[in-house]
């Protein structure tokens, strides 16, 4: 006879994944998976949920495969991280409950183009002004894509 006292258990302790802040909606990140620790048969269904760490819905999970997909468009410059919280609960009576985390990164791609500070600049160059690979005027931009 299988008494059902024993949560389930991850198979890792933690998972770390990451997706490009292109990702289509659908798209997988990672599975995660989890088993039933009790001895005896049969073992209770496992259901997965996210039950934290995702304020803004960007991901779902399969409830009862443990795929984590895309369900939202990511954006790397807004969030470039995400510590997910995923559930296992494993049926019976009681139901028995299991969490761990997993951190999402978010990667980059060159999706914004650069601006200048100013719309437009003026600059004066004498006619004299000697020609020898000297500039005679530096412009500034920024681009919020990482390490660009």
């Amino acid at each position: 006879r299988n008494v059902r006292d024993q949560p389930p258990i991850f198979f890792n302790p933690d998972y770390s994944f990451s997706v490009a802040e292109n990702a289509t909606v659908s798209s997988v990140v990672g599975p995660v998976f989890a088993s039933s620790q009790d001895i005896g048969s049969p073992p209770g269904l496992i259901t997965y949920s996210i039950t934290g760490g995702d304020p803004g819905n960007n991901f779902a999970v399969n409830a009862s495969t443990g795929v984590i997909t895309v369900s939202s468009m990511l954006d790397r410059e807004q969030v470039d991280f995400f510590e997910l919280v995923v559930g296992a609960q494993e049926e019976g009576t009681p139901p028995l409950y299991a969490s761990v985390i997993v951190n999402v990164s978010v990667t980059d791609i060159n999706d914004n183009a650069p601006s200048f500070g100013k719309i437009s600049e003026s600059v004066n160059v004498l006619e004299c002004h000697p020609v020898n690979n000297q500039s005679v005027y530096t412009a500034n931009a920024t681009d919020s894509d990482y390490n660009r």
